[in-house]
């Protein structure tokens, strides 16, 4: 699926490849056994990255939201409506 943009959060903007990569790392993890926090030897700093991002995601809208966000309908407006509601996404000016 392909996202329509990417996320604020906690003020800073994550684009769309950082968020692929997150849920693309969570799914190895799963794969091999492995929770969110693990990161296999010599991994790159931008997955390590995307990965932290993802389980920030995950922890503040939960599973079922990123989920249907990444491999349903591809719209970031409505996670990033929760982020912000819950003070984690945009921060005021």
């Amino acid at each position: 699926v392909r996202l329509n943009g990417g996320l604020v959060v906690d003020g800073k903007l994550e684009d769309e490849e950082t968020l692929q990569e997150a849920r693309a790392e969570e799914m190895g993890n799963k794969g091999i056994g492995e929770g969110d926090d693990y990161n296999r030897p010599d991994q790159p700093d931008k997955y390590k990255h995307a990965q932290s991002v993802g389980s920030r995601i995950r922890a503040i809208v939960g599973e079922s939201e990123f989920e249907r966000m990444m491999i349903d309908h591809g719209d970031v407006n409505r996670v990033q409506k929760l982020l912000n509601e819950q003070g984690h996404g945009q921060m005021a000016a």
